[in-house]
């Protein structure tokens, strides 16, 4: 065996005890990410639960403002019948604010974007991904190791003739391609 099977030998069992290692290293990665992503699903399900609670809230506040605006209207109603049968002076009543259209226009605004897909939400790893599927798509050419020294003699630069096919001239049926063209001149 000489040097370079041997060389060759010890490469290629490099190789594979690095790419195991990088396998390994991999999983490893995917265990702790697997865990930090059920760490977020779960703060995720707390604070959903906190959201839905404070809609509720926030629900229930509006049904209750609601009502004493209806017991306001009676006020209201009442007052005025009086004011107008007894020909009282007209008071006015105070008022009860009410909760706007508007305050909600931060939610509406915030809760649509919030990403419902993955793929709906790029960043790095989504880059890093999308380009590795594109790769893994397309067909896979063999990489050939590049040699600083080549064994075989280089070729000179030269003039290089390319063989063309003929052009059927005399055949009535074809007509002369391009490259035919060009070559006759």
């Amino acid at each position: 065996m000489d040097d370079l099977d041997l060389f060759t030998q010890r490469l290629s069992a490099f190789k594979e005890k690095k790419a195991e290692a990088e396998r390994q290293e991999a999983q490893t990665l995917v265990s702790e990410i697997e865990a930090a992503a059920q760490g977020l699903s779960e703060q995720g399900a707390r604070l959903l639960e906190k959201y839905r609670g404070a809609l509720s809230e926030a629900e229930q506040a509006v049904q209750a403002i609601g009502d004493l605006q209806r017991q306001m209207f009676t006020l209201i109603h009442e007052t005025q019948y009086l004011q107008l049968l007894y020909e009282l002076p007209a008071h006015s009543l105070p008022k009860i604010e009410l909760p706007q259209y508007e305050d909600l226009q931060a939610l509406n605004a915030t809760v649509p974007q919030v990403p419902r897909r993955a793929n709906d939400y790029g960043e790095e790893w989504f880059h890093k991904l999308t380009r590795l599927k594109n790769q893994r798509e397309r067909p896979q050419t063999e990489s050939v190791p590049v040699q600083s020294h080549s064994p075989e003699p280089r070729l000179e630069p030269g003039r290089v003739t390319i063989p063309a096919r003929p052009d059927h001239s005399g055949d009535e049926n074809h007509q002369p391609n391009k490259m035919a063209e060009l070559l006759r001149g």
